[in-house]
C-alpha cells in the first residue's frame, strides 16, 4: 500500500536509519561491486555487444512470454539483456534482501502505531495482505570476515516499539509521550507562577493592612487636633470677656444675644438631625430592597448553575455521540475502500481471465 507522499516505505526507512545501519549497507553493497567483471551501474547495456540471439516468431515470443517459460538451457526466448544482465544478480539479491530486511523492521512497527491509533482498523486484517509486497524472504548470515566489516547489535521490533510509544484515549487518538512531557512541564510552570502570585498577594496584603492601620492613626491625630484648636480658641474668648469690664446692662444684652444665637444652633441641630433620621430611615429601606434582590438573583443564580450542568451533561452526551459516530464512518470508509479494491481486484482477474480466454 502506498503511502501518501508516493514513497514506499523502505525508502522512509532508509532516509530514518542510523550511522551504523547506512555503514553496513554501504559495505555490503560496496564488496558486491568488487566481486563484479568490471561492469558499473552507470554504464548502459549495449546490445550491439552481445550476441545476437536465436531470432523467433513474434507469435513464439508472445506464446513464452504469457507462460513464462524463458529457459537458459534451451536457449528458448532468452534476451540479450538477460544475458548482460547475469553479473548484477548477486548484487541485486543482497540488495533486495537488505531492503526486505529494513522494510520488515519498518512494517512492524508502523503496523504497531497504527493498531494503537486506529483499534477499529479492519484494513490491517484484509486490506493489506493484498496489497503488500512480499518481504519475508528469508536472508542468509553466512558472512566472511571480508564482508562483516564492522557488525552492530540489530535493534529488536520491541526497541522500535518502545521508541514509538504511545498511549491511547478514549476517543481513539494517539497521545505521545513527548506532548505528555510537554504538557507537564507546562504544568510546573503554571504551578510556579500560581505561587508566585499568592506570595505577591500575601504581601500586598500585608501592606493593606499596614496602610489602614497608618490612615487611622493619622485621622485620630488630625481629630484630636481639632479638639485641641477649638479648647484653645474657646479659652482665649473667655480670657478676653474676663479681661474686659462690662455694666450690668451690657451683660444681660450679651446674654440675650447668647440665648438667641444658642436657640438658633439648637434649631439648626434639630433639623441636622432629623435629615439624618431620614436619610438612614431611607438607607435601611434601600439595604432591605437590596437584601430582597440579592437573595433573588441568588435564587436565579442557583437556577442557572443547575441548567448549566444539565447542559454540560447534554453537550458531553452528544460530544460521545458524536465521536462514535465518526468512527464508525471511518470504518464504514474504510470497509468501503476494502470493497472497492476487491471490486477492482475481480474486475481485473475477470479481463484477464476473458483474454486468456481469447
Amino acid at each position: 500500500m502506498n503511502s501518501k507522499n508516493g514513497k514506499s516505505p523502505v525508502r522512509q526507512k532508509l532516509h530514518s536509519e542510523n550511522f551504523e545501519e547506512k555503514y553496513d549497507r554501504r559495505l555490503e553493497f560496496h564488496e558486491t561491486l568488487r566481486s563484479r567483471h568490471n561492469t558499473t551501474s552507470c554504464r548502459q547495456d549495449n546490445p550491439g555487444r552481445a550476441k545476437e540471439p536465436e531470432r523467433h516468431s513474434p507469435r513464439e515470443q508472445e506464446f513464452f512470454r504469457r507462460r513464462h517459460i524463458w529457459t537458459d538451457d534451451k536457449q528458448i526466448g532468452s534476451s540479450p539483456k538477460s544475458k548482460i544482465n547475469v553479473a548484477h544478480s548477486s548484487m541485486i539479491e543482497t540488495i533486495k534482501s537488505k531492503d526486505a530486511d529494513i522494510s520488515t523492521r519498518f512494517q512492524m512497527s508502523w503496523n504497531h502505531n497504527r493498531s494503537n491509533t486506529y483499534p477499529f482498523d479492519y484494513r490491517s486484517s484484509i486490506y493489506e495482505p493484498c496489497l503488500r509486497p512480499d518481504y519475508n524472504k528469508t536472508q542468509s548470515n553466512d558472512l566472511t570476515v571480508r564482508e562483516r566489516g564492522v557488525q552492530t547489535i540489530q535493534e529488536t521490533p520491541s526497541i522500535c516499539l518502545k521508541r514509538d510509544s504511545s498511549q491511547q484515549t478514549d476517543c481513539a487518538i494517539a497521545v505521545l509521550n513527548g506532548e505528555l512531557l510537554q504538557l507537564s512541564e507546562y504544568l510546573m510552570e503554571a504551578l510556579h507562577r500560581e505561587r508566585k502570585l499568592k506570595k505577591k498577594l500575601c504581601v500586598l496584603q500585608e501592606l493593606l493592612s499596614v496602610l489602614v492601620q497608618t490612615s487611622e492613626k493619622s485621622w485620630m491625630a488630625q481629630l484630636n487636633d481639632d479638639h485641641l484648636k477649638c479648647k484653645v480658641a474657646k479659652l482665649e474668648n473667655q480670657l478676653f470677656y474676663y479681661t474686659q469690664s462690662f455694666p450690668k446692662t451690657s451683660v444681660k444684652r450679651l446674654l440675650l444675644e447668647m440665648e438667641d444665637h444658642k436657640m438658633k444652633y439648637q434649631k439648626k441641630a434639630k433639623e441636622s438631625l432629623q435629615k439624618l433620621s431620614d436619610e438612614k430611615i431611607a438607607t435601611v429601606r434601600q439595604l432591605q430592597n437590596v437584601q430582597m434582590s440579592l437573595s433573588v438573583s441568588s435564587d436565579e443564580c442557583d437556577l442557572w448553575k443547575e441548567e448549566y450542568e444539565k447542559l454540560k451533561v447534554d453537550w458531553i452526551d452528544l460530544n460521545n455521540k458524536h465521536c462514535e459516530l465518526k468512527n464508525e464512518m471511518n470504518i464504514l470508509r474504510s470497509k468501503l475502500q476494502v470493497l472497492k479494491c476487491l471490486a477492482r481486484e475481480n474486475l481485473c482477474l475477470t479481463n484477464l481471465q476473458y483474454r486468456d480466454s481469447i
